[in-house]
């Protein structure tokens, strides 16, 4: 378990299933984000609106597997996230509007919380979770 701020904490479990017990395989591991109140952070990290630049940085990679990119033109790609309102990007190829897509998620998080609206959950990423009391 790493708390990396006093409102961020990852947790990691690993769960056997009854396939994997059986085979002899090793369990699955799961990791998630939970925010917490603590009186003291134990790690200094760069913070984004409030959230580990970590965790946005594995928010905006999970977004970014679920972007639709296109090729409008030869040499012109659009890439855009269904539920990512406004937020777009183009590039001369597939990975360079899909990069730039990447690098626009945190910003666009930014804006959106602290215009006090909400981001679309992805792959189990909430990031608009309330503190636990």
């Amino acid at each position: 378990m790493l708390t990396i701020s006093n409102q961020w904490q990852e947790q990691t479990s690993f769960r056997s299933d009854e396939a994997s017990s059986a085979s002899g395989t090793a369990s699955k591991r799961t990791t998630q984000w939970i925010r917490i109140q603590e009186s003291q952070p134990r790690v200094s990290v760069e913070m984004i609106a409030g959230i580990p630049e970590r965790l946005l940085h594995d928010y905006a990679e999970a977004a970014v597997r679920h972007a639709r990119t296109h090729e409008i033109e030869p040499g012109e790609w659009f890439s855009e996230i269904v539920g990512f309102e406004g937020l777009w990007a183009d590039g001369s190829s597939r990975e360079m509007a899909e990069a730039d897509l990447l690098s626009a998620i945190p910003g666009w998080v930014e804006l959106r919380l602290s215009a006090g609206g909400d981001v679309p959950v992805i792959d189990g990423y909430d990031l608009n979770l309330p503190l636990a009391g």
